[in-house]
């Protein structure tokens, strides 16, 4: 019999403004096996997703002095 292999996490970063909306996601995400990172605001979010690893992002298209769409077009 081979032993398990224990795969990293998959990282899910996700931003949004609205806390309820975000403890929803994280709980549902989180269920599944994720590991979630929430934010509420995308300040920093560019140097946030050079530092760290992430593979999924979901965000809030219309968020506080940005569309993220906007931030999905420069980062990709």
């Amino acid at each position: 019999m081979h032993p398990s292999i224990c795969l990293p996490k998959k990282k899910i970063l996700v931003i949004d403004d609205s806390p309820e909306l975000l403890e929803v996601f994280k709980a549902i995400l989180e269920r599944q096996g994720y590991e979630i990172i929430a934010k509420n605001s995308p300040r920093d979010i560019y140097a946030f997703v050079q530092n760290n690893r992430i593979n999924i992002l979901f965000l809030d298209v219309i968020l506080q002095n940005i569309n993220g769409k906007t931030i999905c077009k420069e980062k990709s």
